[in-house]
């Protein structure tokens, strides 16, 4: 009964064949220790959905509470941010999720030194650090560092 076996095993490109007396106890067995196996993996993926969960809750509490301005930029497009950069920069979130980080830079040369800086220091060195003004939504400048790194899944 090698093929219920090789199915309880995870093989299921196995057929089998019809069966007879002795069989049927094989089969059974084969069936209870599948059935075994998929509860295990069950426990398991859930344990990491758990564990995944408290993870996301601990970093969403962290960057809710920061006492510094994150924000979290894809193709220079503003993800989230959080509370403390709409504090120092004068905005609600809402009026930056979504909006190029153009919004941020007093001009468009500002825009595109820092730009280029960042992203070529983050492909040379895996960071960049650098001494930026951006721009308040009172149109004053406010100088800050700013410190970049990539997200990676």
């Amino acid at each position: 009964m090698e093929a219920a076996k090789d199915i309880a095993g995870g093989d299921y490109t196995k057929t089998i064949p019809p069966l007879k007396g002795r069989e049927f106890g094989m089969l059974s067995e084969s069936l209870d220790e599948m059935i075994t196996n998929l509860t295990q993996a069950i426990k398991e993926k859930q344990h990491e959905i758990e564990l995944r969960n408290k993870t996301e809750n601990s970093l969403s509490a962290l960057f809710k509470s920061a006492p510094i301005g994150i924000l979290i930029v894809q193709g220079r497009k503003i993800e989230n941010v959080n509370r403390r950069l709409c504090e120092m920069l004068g905005y609600h979130r809402e009026e930056l999720l979504n909006k190029s980080t153009r919004i941020l830079y007093p001009d468009d040369a500002t825009y595109n030194f820092i730009g280029e800086k960042l992203y070529s220091d983050i492909e040379t060195y895996g960071n960049s650090t650098v001494e930026i003004s951006l721009r308040h939504k009172k149109q004053q400048h406010y100088s800050c560092k700013s410190r970049c790194l990539p997200i990676t899944a």
